[in-house]
């Protein structure tokens, strides 16, 4: 029998000066210099909408790579054991 588990929905949000740091393909810069009319989530047209019910938000500007996978390891953990979901 197979169990359908409903989808969990993650919000990882950062500052808008992180995204620039980021930002190897310059779009950010492309934006600020109106190359680019509609970038997802800066610009007027194309806001981006955080997620006012995620189960988790992992905050990758305030912690490093390794501390941001364990937290979510710990979380998806947890979760399965409580919803008594196997992974194999």
């Amino acid at each position: 029998m197979s169990k359908f588990v409903r989808p969990l929905q993650i919000n990882g949000p950062l500052h808008i000066d992180v995204l620039r740091e980021r930002d190897t393909k310059g779009l950010y810069a492309a934006a600020d210099n109106k190359m680019i009319n509609n970038l997802i989530g800066y610009s007027d047209t194309n806001p981006y909408d955080e997620p006012n019910n995620a189960e988790i938000v992992i905050d990758t500007s305030n912690e490093t790579l390794s501390n941001s996978k364990s937290g979510l390891i710990c979380y998806l953990e947890e979760h399965i054991n409580k919803k008594n979901i196997t992974t194999s």
